[in-house]
């Protein structure tokens, strides 16, 4: 099955092996760094009132995850971390850093790795999918 940068099909998912063990490792670094002071460390979210106050951190795993970002894309998941986080300072993460985090959170999701690494460029992203299980499951 193509992996991102490479023609796709119409059904490739993240189920594919479409990022690579080091990129998530990269990810988590950035995480830890960047994102955990909302998210977590376990990336459960903590329920309080950020920036307006309009907004709840949301839970990044499991039925949450599942429930936001099913059968949207990578691009759409990389392009809201790409324009929205960190919240106290949207837009000032590199592209690498932010495509390497959503890597991480696909593994974080049970979604396992494979031997290419997810470019952080939106149309390659735009061809794959999010699914909860791999297609045919």
């Amino acid at each position: 099955m193509p992996l991102a940068g490479q023609e796709a099909e119409s059904d490739t998912t993240v189920w594919a092996g479409v990022y690579s063990t080091e990129q998530a490792r990269r990810g988590e670094r950035i995480y830890q760094r960047r994102c955990k002071k909302c998210h977590r460390d376990d990336l459960s979210g903590d329920g309080a009132f950020q920036g307006d106050g309009s907004e709840v951190v949301p839970i990044l795993v499991d039925v949450s995850f599942d429930d936001r970002w099913t059968e949207l894309t990578v691009a759409e998941l990389f392009m809201t971390i790409s324009r929205a986080m960190p919240w106290d300072a949207p837009g000032t993460v590199k592209p690498q850093d932010n495509i390497d985090v959503v890597s991480y959170l696909l593994k974080m999701n049970g979604i396992p790795s494979g031997q290419t690494e997810l470019p952080p460029e939106a149309d390659a992203l735009d061809r794959i999918r999010i699914t909860p299980e791999p297609p045919g499951e």
